[in-house]
């Protein structure tokens, strides 16, 4: 059976967040504005040495709903836009050429990186991508792995990409067809 599909309202309330009406408008507002990358609550995690938590799921398959849980956890998740905030996008794309090739160094380097700006969580694309080289790397992590119905999934990327093709520049057009052609 299928899991029941839940607003963000209720998501919010399921995760602890207060049911005190403009409370929680407010709180699904910081939501809304943190998926567009707006948010600095998303980079209040502690400070921590290693990652422990490393996200295997694609978007749209409740990768942000999770990040918000650790966020409210404290941790400090990496991100597409943290990606792009800190200019690493051709760093991951050497490091996927290099692991290709069977060549770790760079990945090593961005996984310190990572962790010397205080990340303790990655997740969403690219990152996904990276979860099982970075679990060799990092053996006390947990990968987590989200998912949903393929069709489900179909669906919402589509509706969700032709939205933001509009806005957003994808350095990754190289290694996923984002049409699906």
């Amino acid at each position: 059976a299928l899991p029941r599909v839940i607003g963000v309202r209720d998501s919010l309330r399921a995760m602890g967040f207060q049911d005190e009406g403009e409370v929680l408008s407010w709180q699904s507002f910081r939501l809304a504005v943190g998926f567009l990358g707006l948010d600095p609550f998303r980079e209040m995690g502690k400070q921590q040495v290693k990652l422990q938590i490393l996200g295997a799921g694609f978007s749209r398959s409740g990768t942000k709903s999770l990040q918000v849980a650790l966020a409210k956890l404290g941790h400090k998740i990496y991100d597409t836009r943290s990606v792009l905030q800190w200019g690493h996008a051709s760093a991951w794309i050497q490091a996927a050429e290099q692991l290709r090739n069977g060549n770790h160094t760079l990945l090593e380097e961005m996984i310190s990186t990572l962790e010397d700006l205080g990340y303790t969580a990655t997740m969403d694309f690219p990152m996904n991508l990276f979860a099982s080289s970075m679990a060799q790397r990092r053996p006390s992590s947990k990968v987590i792995m989200t998912v949903r119905p393929p069709e489900e999934w179909l669906s919402s990327w589509a509706n969700i990409n032709d939205i933001m093709s509009l806005l957003v520049a994808r350095p990754w057009a190289w290694l996923v067809d984002m049409t699906f052609n």
